[in-house]
Order: structure tokens, then C-alpha cells, then sequence
């Protein structure tokens, strides 16, 4: 969907509409699991990757980590360092924030358990701008709002 850049001030003002896609998927680990979801991107591309199961009620919550790797299997570079993360600030869900696609190809994200024998639910929400935007500097905001379609593809790898 085309969503209206309502920034007036700023790296972002004034350069036109935002393109942005969105997804929720529902998925579940049992022990020794690991799910991947496969992704195509352009360069430039600006995701958000939340997995959410222990800020869920209505789920059997799991300790989730989680990774984005490259068409070979190696981490994405974020912000210098692996794009992973096992827990968000305020519970033990996993989250990566403004992730700038860096060249234009094949993704996954990989999600499993902290505890390998941790069985449970999860849901997945991903988000995406397409083209550059300014990525703001860690520590500082910005708010974007959207919703599409993205397409993504699931596979398992059992242990």
C-alpha cells in the first residue's frame, strides 16, 4: 500500500509516499525446531521483525530468538553487528528494528527457542519499506504506519 509521509521535519520531510508492506504469521516450535521464513528484498528495503509469544496471552508461550541470514546462511549485517536478537526490552520475545536490506536477493528469518526442549506459539509481524528512507540514529524515533501484503514462505528444519 501506499502510505502518506506525514514527517515535516527531518531526514524523511518531504520525500514523498512510503510503499509499505506487512505481515502476521502464526507459527509454533517443538523441541529442537526451528522454523524459516523466506523472503525476497530489494537494496535499500528497511524491515521490522517482532516475534510475539510471552506478551500474548492467548498463547503457549515460548523463549524465542531470533535471526535474519542471507541467501548463504551468514547473518545480516545490523548496525555493525549479526542481525539476532533473543530478548526485547520488556519480555522474552525477540525483536530487530529498522534492518536496511543490503543488497537486493533472497532472505530468511530464522526463529527457534532459547531452550532448545522449549516447546510453544508465536506470532510473527514483519513490515517493510521499499526503497531508501533515512534510518534514524539509534536512540532517536520515528513513527511509520502501514499495512499490505508481504509474501513470505515457510520451512522447518528439525534437529
Amino acid at each position: 500500500y501506499v502510505v502518506p509521509n506525514t514527517i515535516i521535519v527531518g531526514q524523511n520531510a518531504g520525500i514523498g509516499d512510503f510503499d509499505v508492506d506487512a505481515v502476521s504469521l502464526v507459527g509454533s516450535l517443538t523441541a529442537n525446531d526451528t522454523d524459516f521464513f523466506e523472503f525476497t528484498a530489494e537494496a535499500g528495503d528497511l524491515f521490522n521483525f517482532e516475534v510475539m509469544s510471552s506478551a500474548l496471552d492467548r498463547l503457549d508461550t515460548i523463549d524465542n530468538q531470533i535471526s535474519i541470514l542471507d541467501a548463504n546462511g551468514n547473518f545480516v549485517d545490523y548496525f555493525g553487528s549479526d542481525a539476532f536478537n533473543d530478548d526485547e526490552i520488556e519480555t522474552l520475545d525477540s525483536v530487530i528494528v529498522d534492518l536496511v536490506i543490503p543488497d537486493t536477493g533472497t532472505y530468511f528469518v530464522q526463529i527457534n527457542a532459547f531452550d532448545g526442549t522449549d516447546t510453544g506459539e508465536y506470532e510473527l509481524f514483519v513490515n517493510r519499506f521499499n526503497g531508501a528512507i533515512a534510518v534514524p540514529e539509534p536512540g532517536s524515533m520515528v513513527i511509520l504506519l502501514g499495512a499490505c501484503t508481504l509474501i513470505a514462505t515457510r520451512r522447518r528444519r528439525l534437529s
